[in-house]
């Protein structure tokens, strides 16, 4: 017997949109599958079903790939933002695929980004219970509380959710140019 999937799931892996646009587009009457007009969204099918989305032909024998993307500070990690900030996705080649990101990075963040066209492999690489290493390097302002960052080691609670260890090091420490605050703006006359 052929493995079944969620047609949605199968629009997303084919690159045409997001699983959940392709909720959308099934309510909407847009999705046919083996040439019969999809109302409900739970409908499976096979990788040789016939799936047409706005009466085209999606292809489902797409060939997986993985980017990789320097992500600048001041770009967001999302296809959309209802403030009308700048994203990843604007910079991206128009010819490249639909992509989706492997994890994100913050606004002020900048860094390596793996983009890839296939969700599920998003999803793979970003679960926990896969023990991928994810390395960061961050500039702090202020003092380090050394026993706060052993205590990382031992894994953190947040909100009632218990995060694995976390292994930090100093890499470098600056000095402070001026710890007086009367210092601070002082002009000579």
């Amino acid at each position: 017997m052929k493995k079944t999937y969620k047609v949605s799931k199968l629009i997303a892996d084919a690159g045409i949109c997001s699983r959940r646009k392709a909720e959308t587009l099934i309510k909407e009457g847009r999705v046919q599958l083996n040439n019969k007009v999809l109302k409900s969204v739970p409908e499976r099918a096979t990788t040789e079903d016939l799936i047409k989305v706005d009466n085209k032909k999606i292809k489902l024998d797409k060939k997986i790939r993985l980017w990789k993307y320097n992500k600048p500070i001041g770009k967001l990690t999302t296809n959309y933002d209802p403030l009308s900030r700048k994203t990843i996705f604007e910079d991206l080649p128009k010819e490249l695929p639909r992509v989706v990101t492997v994890g994100r990075l913050d606004f002020n963040s900048e860094g390596l980004l793996l983009l890839t066209n296939s969700g599920t492999l998003a999803r793979y690489l970003e679960l926990p219970k896969n023990s991928f290493t994810r390395e960061y390097k961050v500039k702090i302002k202020g003092n380090i509380d050394k026993q706060k960052l052993r205590n990382l080691e031992n894994g953190i609670k947040i909100k009632g959710i218990k995060y694995k260890s976390i292994k930090t090091s100093i890499l470098e420490k600056k000095k402070r140019y001026c710890d007086n605050k009367n210092e601070v703006g002082r002009r000579k006359k």
